[in-house]
C-alpha cells in the first residue's frame, strides 16, 4: 500500500513537469513574450517613412506649386528654321522662355496661344472674354500670366490648358480692363494694372491679391508695369494726358509707394504709354515717355540719376534693361539706342535700322526701328538684343554690344508690321507678333 502511494505521487509530479496542466489564455491585446526558436531568423521590420515636410508659408517669396516643377530647359541644337503660325488678327502680346522651351501669345481675337519647343502649331489655345492685351512668362516656361480687356488676370501653369486661377478686376471697378501684366523670373509673383488699380499676386494663393492699390488720380491711366525678378519692387507707368505722365515705384512686399515722378507731356501724340523696365533686384528703373527723354533711377531716389534726350520731337517708345541693370536698350525716333554702361547717361551707339545683307543686296537698306511700346527686348545679360520695325515687318538682332545688326528676319507679308517682340532671357530665341495678319513668328537668334 505504501508503494502504491509513492507511485501515485511520482506519477503526478511527472505529469506536472511535462506541462499537462490546463493552458492559460493570455488577455486580449496583450502580446505573449514568446522567444523564437534558436534557428529562426530575426527579421527587422521595415523603417517607418518620415512624415512629409510641412507646406511652405504662404508669404514665402517665389513659391512654385510642386506639380509645376520640371527640369530646367536645355539648349536644343535642332534647326527648326522659322516657326510661323497665323491667327488672322493682331497679336498684341508675346513672351518666351529660355531656349524657346515654351512660348505664348495673345491678341485681338480674344485667344491665348501656347507653344512647345520646335512645334509651329499651338499646343493649346484658350479663349478669354475680350482682347488679350498683355502676357508674361517665367524664365523656365513653367507658368505665365495674361491680362485681358475682359477685366481678368489669368494665371496658367504645368502645360495646363485651363487657368490655375483667374481674378476679375471688375469686382473692384465694373469698367476695368487689364492693361499690362508682369511676372517674376521663377513665376512665384505677378503684377497687373488696370486703368486705375495696381494688383500684386503671390501666385500660390489662388488668385487672391496680396495688394490692391488704387492709383486713380484724375486724368491718369495706368498703362505699363514691370516687376523685379526677386519680387521686391514694382514699377508702373501711365499714358500721357495732355499735361504730363507719371512713373511710380512700389515696394511689392508691403504695398507702400517708394516714389513717383512726373514727365512733361510735349503733345507729340495722345494716349501713348510710358514704357518702364526694372532690374532683377529692383535697384535700377528705366522709363521713356512723351518728353523725348530716356530716364534712369537708382536706389530709392525719386530724382533720376540721368536723362538722355533722343530727339526734339519723339516719344521714347520702349525700354529694356539687363537683369543687373547695367545695360539698357531704348527705341524712339525710328532709332535704337544702346547704353553699355547705365552709370553713364550717354548711349554707346545708335542704330538707324540700316541693314547690309551680304547675300541679298535688295535687302540692304535703311528700314528704321519701329516706334512701338514693345519694339525692343534685351536678354538677361545683354548678350543679344532684338529690335523690331513696325512698318515693314523686319526684326534685327544685335550680339555682344555690336552696333552692326547681325541678321534681319522678315514677317511672311511685306505689308505687315511687328506689333510685339520678346527675346528669351538666355538670348537664344525670339518671338514676334504682327499687327495686320496675325502672324506669330519664332526663330533662333542667329
Amino acid at each position: 500500500m505504501a508503494n502504491s502511494k509513492i507511485l501515485f505521487v511520482c506519477l503526478a509530479i511527472s505529469l506536472l513537469l511535462l506541462g499537462c496542466t490546463t493552458p492559460v489564455t493570455p488577455p486580449e491585446n496583450v502580446t505573449p513574450n514568446v522567444t523564437p526558436p534558436a534557428n529562426q531568423t530575426n527579421v527587422t521590420p521595415p523603417p517607418v517613412p518620415p512624415p512629409p515636410p510641412p507646406p511652405p508659408p504662404m508669404n514665402q517669396t517665389n513659391v512654385t506649386p510642386p506639380s509645376c516643377i520640371w527640369p530646367a530647359p536645355l539648349p536644343d541644337t535642332q534647326d527648326y528654321g522659322m516657326l510661323r503660325y497665323s491667327t488672322g488678327s493682331t497679336v498684341e502680346a508675346v513672351s518666351i522662355s529660355d531656349f524657346g522651351y515654351r512660348a505664348v501669345a495673345g491678341g485681338t481675337d480674344h485667344k491665348i496661344y501656347y507653344f512647345k519647343q520646335g512645334e509651329a502649331q499651338p499646343f493649346y489655345t484658350y479663349k478669354t472674354g475680350e482682347q488679350v492685351n498683355s502676357i508674361a512668362m517665367s524664365r523656365s516656361g513653367v507658368n505665365y500670366v495674361a491680362g485681358s480687356w475682359d477685366g481678368r488676370v489669368y494665371y496658367f501653369d504645368c502645360d495646363s490648358s485651363s487657368p490655375a486661377w483667374k481674378y476679375d478686376t471688375k469686382q473692384d471697378n465694373e469698367t476695368s480692363t487689364v492693361r499690362r501684366v508682369a511676372i517674376t523670373k521663377t513665376g512665384g509673383w505677378s503684377a497687373a494694372v488696370t486703368e486705375t488699380m495696381l494688383y500684386i499676386f503671390n501666385n500660390s494663393e489662388n488668385g487672391k491679391p496680396k495688394f490692391k492699390i488704387d492709383l486713380g488720380v484724375p486724368d491718369y491711366q495706368l498703362e505699363s508695369i514691370a516687376i523685379s525678378d526677386d519680387g521686391s519692387r514694382v514699377v508702373v507707368g501711365t499714358s500721357n494726358n495732355g499735361l504730363n505722365s507719371k512713373v511710380f515705384l512700389f515696394d511689392a512686399k508691403t504695398g507702400q509707394k517708394i516714389w513717383e515722378n512726373s514727365i512733361t507731356d510735349l503733345r507729340w501724340a495722345d494716349n501713348v504709354p510710358v514704357p518702364v523696365a526694372i532690374s532683377s533686384d529692383g535697384s535700377v528703373v528705366a522709363a521713356g515717355g512723351s518728353d523725348n527723354n530716356v530716364r534712369l533711377w537708382t536706389g530709392s531716389q525719386s530724382t533720376p540719376s540721368w536723362k538722355y534726350k533722343i530727339a526734339n520731337e519723339s516719344f521714347v517708345y520702349s525700354v529694356s534693361l539687363s537683369t543687373d541693370g547695367k545695360k539698357l536698350a531704348a527705341t524712339g525716333n525710328s532709332l535704337l539706342f544702346y547704353f553699355a554702361d547705365t552709370s553713364i547717361g550717354t548711349p554707346t551707339w545708335i542704330n538707324d535700322g540700316t541693314y547690309l545683307d551680304p547675300d541679298n543686296e535688295s535687302r540692304s537698306s535703311n528700314w528704321g526701328i519701329g516706334n512701338k511700346l514693345n519694339a525692343v527686348s534685351i536678354s538677361s545679360v545683354a548678350s543679344t538684343i532684338v529690335a523690331a520695325d513696325y512698318v515693314y515687318g523686319h526684326l534685327f538682332t544685335f550680339r555682344n554690344g555690336d552696333n552692326e545688326s547681325m541678321k534681319m528676319y522678315d514677317l511672311a507679308s511685306d505689308v505687315d508690321g511687328v506689333e510685339s517682340v520678346k527675346i528669351s532671357p538666355d538670348g537664344t530665341w525670339v518671338i514676334a507678333g504682327s499687327s495686320s495678319y496675325g502672324e506669330i513668328l519664332r526663330f533662333k537668334a542667329g
